[in-house]
């Protein structure tokens, strides 16, 4: 008995050790199971991670590519963030928060592209580049160009506005400065062509100062030429002057001196100091300059004034005088201008060569009238043989007394002696060949020519010879012809 109960004992603990190891087998089986569950969910979990961090981060790269800073506002359109990652003219983003944008230091509330911003606004409509520009606490004016889309709460009330924003100072002043050259060689180009078709001083005076006043953005000035009295003292005369006359006397002055130019001959003046150096005046506060010169009573405030001078060369030929431009000059608009400045200077020298020119040919054809009525007078007439060319000049008023129009009479010696009468030209060629010789210095012959109503007058020509080539012979004859009286 005792032996099959041992028996029968170890037989149910043999089977109870098995149940347990199966049910132990079957748990561990289950903890692998879960723990493979576990660990690709954990896997899947990083990896959502790791590409919603690769996601933030190309997100972040593409604003920051596509904008300088990013921006909301509330419903009331202030600030409630701004990222100001790359300020410009010290404005932050911190230093905007709770303000409006056209409250934002710098930025002028007055200036109409806010009324138009606020109508975008208040129309919630999505915007993009609208551009407006602010004074930096750099004192320098930025520029800048924002984009926005409108927010909405989940029952459709309007929360708000957001949007980048990009600095575009560099482009704008990039187009500034392409848009100030083009203007500069199309001012160029004008002055030019005004002087091509033959525009007078006064008036081209004046076109380049429109120009300048233009150029500059100055409110007045005038144009002139450097004149030189008979003492040697430089003095400017004024020949295009903004009209600012400040009494009755200085209007008549302006009025009176229209046509032939304002003198200024008092250099101890600002416009002076330009003459006397010969280089660009500037300054920024006339009235206490020690080069300035008194003003009229009741004269407009000069609050600055440039002075740049005109050249033709080495030489100055006039110059530029412009005031009271906003927030005055400097070296920049100096250089700026001074190619202007230049093509003046050329086109002046242009003019006053030209008026030179007139002057001499108005006094050479006073001085051969002169002569010709002398000539006239006495009865004596000249002409001019080139025996090169064989151009041959005769005095129009020895035709005339011959009853000829210079046009009947070809201008060659051969027209000439068919006047001949045929009796004379044996002797006057023989005259003639006298002066061939090298140590001939002058000859004379008498003969007669046909006049053209009829008959004959007797006429005396003296002659010499006044080139001559190189082997002695005449290469250039002069004469002088004595008609007798009828």
């Amino acid at each position: 008995m005792p032996v099959l109960l041992t028996v029968l004992l170890l037989s149910l603990g043999v089977g109870v050790f098995g149940a347990w190891m199966a049910t132990l087998r079957r748990r561990e089986r289950m903890l692998a199971r879960a723990k493979a569950e576990i660990d690709a969910k954990a896997a899947e979990h990083s990896a959502i991670q790791s590409t919603s961090k690769t996601n933030e981060e190309r997100l972040r790269e593409f604003s920051e590519a596509a904008a300088d800073w990013l921006w909301e506002i509330d419903a009331d359109y202030r600030f409630t963030m701004d990222t100001g990652r790359n300020p410009v003219g010290g404005l932050t983003g911190s230093k905007i928060l709770g303000l409006t944008r056209w409250e934002m230091p710098g930025a002028d509330p007055r200036d109409p592209h806010w009324d138009r911003y606020r109508a975008i606004l208040d129309a919630r409509e999505t915007f993009r580049d609208f551009e407006f520009y602010y004074v930096g606490e750099d004192g320098a004016r930025h520029y800048a160009s924002i984009s926005g889309r409108p927010l909405f709460a989940s029952d459709g009330a309007f929360i708000g506005y957001r949007g980048t924003g990009r600095d575009i100072t560099s482009q704008v002043e990039a187009k500034a400065k392409i848009d100030r050259t083009n203007a500069l060689l199309d001012a160029v180009r004008q002055i030019q062509s005004g002087y091509i078709a033959g525009a007078e001083k006064k008036a081209t005076c004046e076109q380049m100062l429109s120009i300048m006043l233009r150029l500059s953005g100055s409110a007045f000035g005038f144009v002139g030429e450097i004149v030189t009295d008979p003492k040697g003292q430089r003095y400017l005369k004024a020949h295009a002057l903004t009209n600012i006359a400040w009494d009755a006397a200085t209007r008549k002055l302006y009025d009176d001196s229209a046509l032939n130019g304002l003198e200024f001959r008092n250099l101890d003046t600002l416009f002076g100091a330009v003459i006397r150096t010969e280089q660009a005046v500037i300054a920024n506060d006339p009235a206490n300059d020690p080069r300035r010169g008194s003003l009229p009573q009741n004269h407009p405030p000069l609050e600055s004034f440039l002075g740049l001078p005109m050249f033709a060369g080495k030489t100055m030929v006039g110059m530029l005088g412009i005031a009271n431009r906003p927030g005055g000059y400097d070296q920049e608009i100096v250089d700026f201008l001074e190619p202007f400045a230049g093509a003046c200077g050329a086109v002046l020298a242009a003019i006053q060569a030209d008026a030179e020119q007139a002057r001499v040919a108005a006094e050479l054809r006073l001085t051969d009238e002169r002569l010709q009525t002398t000539l006239e007078s006495t009865g004596v007439g000249p002409w001019e043989w080139d025996l090169v060319t064989g151009a041959f000049k005769i005095d129009p008023g020895t035709l005339r007394k011959l009853g000829y129009a210079l046009d009947e009479i070809a201008p060659t010696i051969d027209a000439w002696d068919a006047l001949m009468h045929p009796d004379d030209h044996k002797t006057v060629q023989a005259r003639f060949r006298d002066v061939d010789k090298p140590t001939a210095e002058t000859f004379e012959a008498v003969y007669r020519m046909r006049m053209k109503q009829g008959g004959w007058r007797w006429l005396l020509t003296r002659a010499r010879a006044i080139q001559r080539d190189a082997a002695g012979h005449p290469t250039r004859i002069i004469a002088r012809i004595s008609i007798s009286p009828m």
